[in-house]
């Protein structure tokens, strides 16, 4: 079977979503050392479990007798991703608009691993399309964790206090992103400014302390002209950190 054939793209971004999943767990553990999500932690585990089983379903041709007893997916595992979004829904405030991903590591890691997991289901699809035989409940379980992902993101989000994005049409940058944009920009600008400053309190004093000692021979015009520059300097790096925006 070639590389490229729909039955090995498919269960390998089985895999792909799997190993996000157990990125988006990890990503809850660094969020909150307290246990505000060691229910969706715990049913992560089982989502792991069960995506090695859908693994293993997609990669064995129907045709052919597995030697491998592979566990089935039942009704009962779709029935648990319901109720857990059902549990979460009651928390969360209604959504009234389309929510950019982002404003936390944990959020946009379950944002990612809901992204992967529709490119899972279409490459299920996909199969199906060629006439090939797919577990109609794989293709549910799959269908069913991406609406449990996004609802999951927004949990995520909601108990670490991190404010949603909206996506506001037609405009350059939401308001939160221009904040952090402009924060993130102040402190490179406020460190180059002050190297700028240091450097040319430097050069002045080193030209101070040679035109008082003497120790060179070059004329009063050079020496004028040097002075002259490097109070220039310094004036101009003290006016960059007075004026800076902070």
């Amino acid at each position: 079977m070639a590389k490229s054939h729909l039955r090995i793209e498919a269960y390998g971004t089985v895999d792909e979503l799997n190993s996000f999943i157990g990125l988006l767990g990890d990503q809850l553990i660094l969020a909150s050392p307290a246990p505000l999500f060691a229910d969706a932690q715990k049913l992560l585990r089982e989502v792991q479990d069960r995506l090695f089983t859908i693994g293993a379903s997609l990669a064995c041709d129907p045709d052919k007798e597995s030697k491998l007893k592979i566990p089935d997916l039942s009704p009962a595992d779709i029935q648990l991703l319901e109720s857990a979004i059902d549990d979460m829904e009651t928390e969360l405030p209604p959504m009234k608009t389309f929510l950019l991903p982002g404003g936390h590591l944990a959020v946009s890691s379950a944002h990612l691993a809901r992204c992967v997991c529709r490119r899972a289901e279409r490459g299920v699809v996909r199969l199906q399309d060629e006439q090939v035989f797919v577990e109609p409940l794989v293709l549910q379980y799959i269908n069913r964790l991406s609406d449990y992902l996004f609802v999951l993101a927004r949990f995520v989000g909601h108990r670490l206090a991190v404010p949603e994005i909206p996506w506001h049409p037609g405009s350059d940058a939401s308001p939160s992103y221009i904040v952090e944009y402009h924060q993130l920009t102040i402190i490179p600008s406020f460190i180059c400014n002050t190297r700028s400053l240091i450097v040319a309190s430097s050069s002045l004093w080193v030209t101070i302390r040679k035109v008082c000692r003497k120790r060179s021979r070059r004329s009063k015009k050079s020496w004028c002209n040097s002075f002259a520059l490097a109070v220039s300097r310094f004036r101009s790096a003290r006016r960059q950190i007075r004026y800076q925006d902070c």
